[in-house]
């Protein structure tokens, strides 16, 4: 999932979010909001995923799911009853894809 987010983590996709896209960097542009939009994508299952990531424009303007970002570790925690520590290999934050916002 890191990944995916990672991936569609580019200005391209920043610009097609909507009333909240992203404009150039010298206005405000939400980085948390851009992520819980690349999550809906997610949340939409494999073909929608792979016809956004290569079709910026599809991107949802008004469809956000952070609890995305939780659901793996709070699974985990109920079942196990442990902490959930886990790295993932690479970083989903916004503006973590250099080559994307070139």
């Amino acid at each position: 999932m890191s990944y995916k987010l990672f991936q569609l983590d580019t200005e391209e996709h920043a610009r097609n979010i909507g009333v909240y896209s992203y404009k150039d960097e010298n206005k405000h542009f939400s980085v948390d909001l851009f992520l819980y939009f690349r999550c809906a994508v997610i949340t939409k299952g494999r073909d929608f995923y792979e016809l956004v990531l290569q079709n910026p424009i599809l991107m949802p303007e008004n469809d956000t799911c952070e609890p995305l970002l939780d659901l793996a570790s709070e699974a985990y925690e109920l079942r196990t009853g442990k902490d959930f520590e886990y790295k993932t290999g690479c970083d989903y934050e916004t503006f973590s894809n250099c080559k994307g916002w070139e």
